[in-house]
């Protein structure tokens, strides 16, 4: 019940506000959480494989899918906590 109350009040406030200001105001914060993922967890994995292809056992191929797995993990956790 207080949960549900919670959440109408928020709603409230959201209306009060305005859908279009409260997206624009948490993008910037979407774009960097975008970036620093990328950066982080595709970017950066990438490139330490193409610098030190003759050192690693595996292909570029199996490094996609775990890469990616990640990469939507900490995207959405981020989301939610903005």
């Amino acid at each position: 019940m207080k949960k549900l109350l919670k959440n109408l009040l928020l709603m409230g406030k959201i209306r009060q506000i305005g859908r279009k200001r409260v997206i624009s105001e948490l993008m910037p914060a979407c774009v960097l959480l975008l970036a620093g993922c990328f950066m982080l967890l595709v970017y950066e994995p990438f490139l330490l494989y193409a610098a030190n292809i003759d050192d690693f056992w595996f292909d570029v191929q199996m490094m996609i899918g775990p890469v990616m797995g990640m990469f939507s993990c900490f995207f959405l956790a981020g989301m939610v906590a903005i």
